[in-house]
């Protein structure tokens, strides 16, 4: 009974550090500076061919509006691909007319390895979802709110999905990702924040 409390204690207090090491660290880099490469805006697979698309529903918002960004994964090649990531499966940051990040306020990402998600992409199936999760998994700590910008002028949105192709089947027959992430960047979209 003495292990189990300290296992316990010993699970907590690395929980308790992680969450501490992810929200409170006091330098936020950018997406490109912590993972690297954000010119890969497509990725080939076997067949298939992923691109990350996203919009905004309208080129400009009033300060203090609530900025929405729609993505979606396509695959435009012409075989099926499997995915498995961990939430959320895809992220977006702001930046201001200098390069500087403004939203998200911390760019730290961490994975919980229980929850999970698989899916198929088909030959020409466009894969919605939502940055940071809005809808799926929203029980977990990563949510995160609509960006919304407070400062007048033109900013640079932009999304990156993280995924795995490699997939391992545990003893009941479901399907699990397993590996490095691999990340896919969309295209750079601009909008502008009026007064």
């Amino acid at each position: 009974m003495k292990t189990l409390h300290i296992s316990i204690l010993a699970g907590l207090g690395i929980v308790v550090i992680g969450i501490a090491l992810v929200f409170f660290q006091p330098n936020n880099p950018t997406f490109e500076e912590r993972l690297g490469n954000p010119t890969q805006t497509w990725l080939a697979h076997d067949g298939a061919i992923l691109l990350l698309n996203q919009t905004s529903n309208k080129p400009e918002y009033k300060v203090g509006e609530n900025i929405t960004i729609s993505t979606e994964l396509i695959n435009v090649g012409d075989k099926s691909v499997d995915i498995g990531y961990w939430p959320p499966l895809v992220v977006l940051e702001i930046k201001d007319k200098n390069g500087a990040l403004v939203w998200p306020e911390n760019t730290n990402l961490m994975a919980i390895l229980e929850f999970y998600g698989v899916e198929t992409i088909r030959p020409g199936e466009h894969l919605g979802e939502k940055p940071w999760g809005h809808g799926n998994f929203t029980y977990l700590m990563y949510k995160m709110p609509l960006p919304q910008l407070h400062v007048p002028g033109k900013y640079t949105v932009v999304s990156m999905a993280l995924f795995t192709f490699n997939m391992t089947t545990d003893g009941h027959g479901h399907r699990e990702p397993t590996g490095l992430t691999t990340q896919l960047w969309s295209k750079p979209i601009q909008i502008t924040v009026l007064p």
